[in-house]
């Protein structure tokens, strides 16, 4: 069941095209639909920048993997200095 779900979010962009371009005939796409996508895309690259900015480790700090402690416990990973 699992592979069913992957390959239809793999073929669901192909799914989409297909749709939009049976439905939009051969006017193509509006200007509102392609500003819209622009403005999406920029929206999307500028979150995907922050998050990097948001989510590294500051300059000269090592990540330090999780590990198991003898008793049982776990240390969760972190960053320490070099």
């Amino acid at each position: 069941m699992l592979r069913l779900l992957e390959v239809a979010l793999f073929l669901a962009p192909l799914a989409a095209l297909v749709v939009w371009r049976v439905l939009a005939g051969r006017g193509g796409p509006s200007l509102l639909m392609v500003a819209g996508a622009a403005v999406a895309l920029a929206v999307l690259a500028a979150a995907l920048w922050w998050y990097s900015r948001d989510a590294a480790l500051p300059g000269g700090v090592t990540y330090v993997p999780a590990r198991m402690q003898p008793g049982g416990g776990v240390v969760p990973g972190h960053g320490a200095t070099r």
